[in-house]
């Protein structure tokens, strides 16, 4: 597993799907910005429990990618969009399962799946309603 990569993405993908923003948006705003170092310190936390020397500045890598990919909607903003399942499980997931085995503190990503999910399930409760 590449933990670096894995990071950024559970940084801006729930991010920018729960706040319905382009990737862009995530690196100009000084709250989004919080809430991605914030996020990225758990899963920076958890690969270091793990022993996995990350090859760069994980929060810089989220800003750069966020800013080199502005204009995009990610993958996980697009599935929930159309009320598709997301990779949540397998992104945040990830982090949150060997966080949990090790004993490192997986809150915030644990709240991202959670309201990643609740959405997905919100969308299939409100599709089956027929008026």
């Amino acid at each position: 597993m590449q933990w670096g990569k894995l990071i950024v993405n559970s940084a801006i993908n729930p991010i920018s799907a729960i706040l319905g923003v382009k990737n862009g948006e995530l690196a100009e705003n000084s709250s989004t910005r919080e809430l991605l170092g914030q996020t990225v310190k758990e899963g920076a936390s958890v690969a270091q429990a793990k022993g996995v020397s990350l090859p760069f500045d994980v929060f810089q890598k989220v800003l750069d990618v966020a800013r080199a990919t502005a204009q995009n909607s990610s993958s996980m903003l697009k599935d929930v969009r159309r009320g598709t399942l997301t990779e949540v499980d397998a992104i945040n997931g990830s982090i949150v399962r060997e966080g949990d085995r090790l004993g490192v503190n997986v809150n915030l990503n644990r709240m991202l799946m959670g309201l990643i999910n609740s959405s997905y399930q919100a969308s299939q409760a409100t599709s089956l309603i027929r008026w």
